[in-house]
Parts: structure tokens; sequence; C-alpha cells
């Protein structure tokens, strides 16, 4: 009997690789690609299978030790990213198999094929936008939402200046300003000469 269970067992799992670092440093010398085992969900779990996942500096500040918030090591690397729901958990109601889903917050750990993970750790996005745009929808807009909302209270016909305006968040600034009938004028960084950074208007 206790073989048979055993074999069951083995089969309910799969076998994902992941970007794993058991301690803090540079990247290139911590990270190691690992095998990971997962298990299928139970009760508030998700079974996902990772679609994208890019690489934030605020990811490597996680993995060097630097950032504010440090996940428990071992750890996988990445906060952003975008996967399609492989299975749920029984008690599982706000997403489906099919459903892509986002992390909630930072630390999930998106630099892997496929993971379990919390209900309350994903929400679901719509699948017809660009899968690039999906797993780049956690970070950088969100600052940029903030930085145009916390702080000043602006109305159509306002202008605001940033730096740094050809970063992923300076480029969802003059996004979601101009939906919102704002004037930015961007500093933007000339990678050719940083001496001598540019400048433009939107």
């Amino acid at each position: 009997m206790w073989p048979a269970m055993r074999l069951i067992r083995r089969q309910l799992s799969s076998v994902a690789r992941g970007l794993v670092y058991e301690k803090h440093g540079e990247p290139s010398q911590v990270l190691r690609l690992q095998r990971l085992e997962v298990a299928s969900p139970t009760d508030y779990e998700v079974k996902v299978k990772m679609l994208a996942a890019p690489i934030n500096p605020s990811d490597l500040n996680m993995i060097q030790g630097t950032y504010a918030l440090l996940p428990q090591l071992p750890a996988v690397g990445g906060n952003e990213g975008v996967g399609v729901v492989a299975a749920v958990g029984r008690h599982v109601s706000s997403v489906r198999p099919g459903d892509w889903v986002i992390p909630v917050d930072a630390g999930l750990g998106t630099w892997r094929t496929e993971g379990i993970f919390r209900e309350s750790a994903l929400v679901r996005v719509p699948s017809d936008i660009s899968i690039e745009g999906a797993a780049t929808l956690s970070v950088n807009p969100c600052t940029a939402y903030r930085l145009l909302s916390d702080y000043e209270t602006l109305r159509p016909g306002d202008s605001v200046i940033q730096n740094a305006s050809n970063s992923g968040v300076g480029q969802a600034v003059i996004q979601i300003a101009e939906s919102l009938g704002i004037t930015t004028i961007n500093i933007v960084r000339d990678r050719q000469d940083s001496s001598e950074p540019g400048a433009e208007t939107s």
C-alpha cells in the first residue's frame, strides 16, 4: 500500500525550474538554476505556469540584500511577471484555470517556470493585452500613477517635469499623464554620452 501511495503522490507533482538564491550577494554569483517540485494546489492555493517575468533594479537589490523588503531564504528571484492559472484548490473562487494572473505584492518569486501560490497573492488581469504589458504591469505603472497622484492634485492642462523619463517608470508617467490631459516635460538620459543628457517634450 505504501509504495502505491508514494507513486500517486509523485504523479500529482511536477518539476519546475527556478532561479534560486540561498544567500545575498551579486546576482551573477548567488543565483542558481534549480529544479523545483510543484505539488497539486490545495484549499486556497493556485498553480501558475509563468508566461513572462522581467528583470527590474528592485529584483537585483532584493538578491543583493539591499532592498527594503527581503524574502526568507532560500528564495526564488523576481517580483513581477504574468502567468496562466493551471489548476486551483477547492476553495479558490477569484480565479480559474486559463486566467492570467500577476503578483499582488513584491517578493513572490516569479523567475520560475511554474509554482504554487496563495490565492491572496495573485490578481487576475485581462488576457487580451500583450504578455509583455501584463508582465510589467505591477511595478513601474503603479509607481508612475502614485507619482502623479500622491503629491499634487493635477488637472487637465497642468504640466509636470521629470528626469530619467526614458526609464520604465518615466514612460508610464508619460502615458498616464497623456490620458489625463497633462503635459509632460521629459529629461532623458543619453546612454551614448551620459554627461550630456538631452530633453524632449510630449
